[in-house]
C-alpha cells in the first residue's frame, strides 16, 4: 500500500498525535489502514462504529451504533457516542466512518484538545476531500465558514487512498488549507506509493 518512508512517516503522525482523516472511495482500505494505525498504539482508544469493522485488541474499546427498537426507541447514534466517548476520558477518539451529524461534534472535540483523533470519510479523490467535510459540517447546522475554520483548526493530514491496477496504495497525504477563502486539501510533495 505504501513505501517505507511513508510508513516512517505515519508513524512519525501518530506518535505527534496528529488529526487523521483517512479518505478514499469504496474497497480501497480505509478501515485497514485505520486498523493497521490502531494496532500501532497501546492506548485507551475509543473506536465508534456503525457496524463492528476494526480489527481491535485491548486497551481498545469498541462502542456501537444501536437503531431504534419495533417501538421507535432505544437508538443510539454515532453523534450521541461520539459526545458521550468524551466523557469516558479516551487517549484517542476513532470513528470508523464519518458520514453525517457526527462529523459537527468530531470537529468541535478535535478542537477543543482531543489530539491523535482518527478517522475515516469517503471521497473519491483528495480534491473532493474539502467539499465532502463542508457537506458534512452542513449536515451538523455547522455554516460553510464555521467548518472552514474548525477544519483548519483541527485536521492536520488527510491520508486519501485509491486502486491502482487493482492494488490498493496511499495516493496522497495532504493538509487543510483556505486558498480565497475556500477550504482544500493541498497534496504534499514527496509522498509515494509503493
Amino acid at each position: 500500500m505504501f513505501d517505507f518512508p511513508t510508513k516512517t512517516l505515519l508513524l512519525e503522525l501518530l506518535d505527534s498525535r496528529a488529526n487523521i482523516l483517512i479518505s478514499g472511495p469504496t474497497s480501497t482500505g480505509k478501515t485497514t489502514l485505520l486498523s493497521a494505525l490502531i494496532a500501532e498504539l497501546n492506548e485507551r482508544v475509543i473506536c465508534i462504529e456503525q457496524i463492528p469493522e476494526l480489527i481491535l485488541s485491548s486497551p481498545a474499546v469498541s462502542l456501537l451504533e444501536r437503531p431504534s427498537n419495533q417501538e421507535g426507541a432505544g437508538e443510539i447514534s454515532i453523534q450521541q457516542l461520539v459526545v458521550e466517548t468524551l466523557r469516558m476520558r479516551p487517549d484517542r477518539i476513532v470513528v470508523g466512518e464519518v458520514r453525517g451529524k457526527e462529523m459537527g461534534v468530531l470537529l468541535q472535540a478535535m478542537n477543543n484538545g482531543h489530539s491523535g483523533t482518527l478517522a475515516t470519510l469517503h471521497a473519491r479523490s483528495l480534491g473532493e476531500v474539502a467539499g465532502r467535510l463542508v457537506m458534512l459540517g452542513h449536515l451538523s447546522g455547522l455554516s460553510k465558514e464555521l467548518v472552514n475554520q474548525m477544519v483548519l483548526g483541527s485536521v492536520d493530514f488527510v491520508i486519501q487512498l485509491g486502486r491502482e491496477n487493482g492494488v490498493r496504495r496511499i495516493s496522497a497525504i495532504g493538509k487543510p488549507t483556505i486558498i480565497n477563502g475556500v477550504l482544500e486539501v493541498r497534496s504534499m510533495p514527496g509522498i509515494r506509493a509503493a
